[in-house]
């Protein structure tokens, strides 16, 4: 029941969406559509898979060595799970298929996966950043938006300037083998961003990617924006589209379906009508279903593999 609930209220979000706007007009945008723009767009996807693929591999490098290919696998693989799983937990699926093929530890691969999905996400947030001063309008709103923006991007400093034990203790919890368990997780975190003190090459160049990468995913963004004929400038896209993922990983509806289309709406609503928005929150839903679609035979191979052990 409780798997459930996201796909209901992802359905109801949208019902109510598709009952209030013109669909007259939000289908005489789709007609008008701009295709080689979009089709530009679509394109965009294997850049960002290649070197998200890259970034797993380059950050795993020294543990466990993989071929581009594989990479690009288990990313894929990932994604078919991120479809179903809440605020892209799926991505955990990397360490786990990589564990099973006894080339990590889980929980040094976990570790990696939390840090990637915070420079993620930071470098989301610096995206918004940009937007923000770009725009140059401090709202109420805007200035929440930048505080949080910073609050998530300064994190990780905080953490890289800590100094840590070097044989951390936690005695927290007793001796319960799930106690055990976190203790040792919580050690190889410490670790691990240790390490990555210690390799600047590794870390800037992670941060580098990322940075990168959303980026991409913005003009990807941009380029549908344009293709549906939107009058919205890029600073708009680089600020509100970022509130808007973040808003849709909150893990309340299926894959952000409908909690993202409807941030998108309000967000963008003093720049387009809801009937064009709706198609950016359409193709925001296809980021997450195309890699998807494409990783169903990878995490098929993946499943097949662990059940023949």
């Amino acid at each position: 029941m409780k798997r459930l609930l996201p796909l209901t209220f992802s359905v109801l979000i949208l019902i109510i969406i598709f009952s209030r706007i013109n669909l007259a007009d939000f289908g005489n945008y789709i007609a008008s559509l701009d295709i080689p723009l979009f089709a530009a767009a679509l394109l965009c996807f294997i850049p960002q898979v290649l070197i998200s693929a890259w970034r797993w591999k380059f950050l795993i490098r020294k543990k466990a060595s993989l071929g581009l290919f594989e990479s690009v696998k288990l990313v894929l693989a990932s994604s078919s799970l991120n479809v179903f799983l809440p605020s892209k937990i799926g991505d955990l699926s990397k360490a786990y298929f990589l564990k099973k093929q006894g080339k990590i530890e889980l929980k040094r691969g976990t570790n990696v996966v939390l840090f990637e999905r915070y420079i993620d996400t930071a470098s989301l947030c610096s995206m918004a950043v940009l937007g923000i001063l770009t725009e140059g309008s401090f709202s109420r709103h805007f200035l929440i938006l930048l505080g949080i923006s910073c609050g998530v991007i300064a994190l990780f400093p905080v953490l890289y300037f800590l100094k840590f034990e070097k044989e951390p203790k936690f005695s927290f919890g007793g001796k319960h083998p799930w106690m055990e368990k976190l203790r040792h997780f919580l050690k190889d975190a410490q670790e691990y961003l240790l390490e990555l003190k210690k390799d600047q090459k590794t870390l800037w160049l992670a941060i580098a990617a990322s940075v990168f990468l959303w980026s991409l995913h913005l003009f990807q963004f941009y380029l549908v924006f344009l293709a549906i004929h939107a009058p919205v400038a890029w600073y708009h896209v680089f600020c509100f589209v970022p509130v808007s993922i973040l808003i849709g990983m909150i893990p309340i509806t299926l894959a952000g379906i409908g909690s993202r289309d409807a941030a998108l709406i309000l967000l963008f609503a003093p720049y387009a009508p809801a009937s064009q928005m709706i198609f950016i929150g359409i193709f925001a839903s296809l980021r997450y279903f195309i890699p998807g679609i494409c990783g169903i035979p990878f995490l098929h191979q993946y499943m097949i593999e662990e059940h023949a052990e």
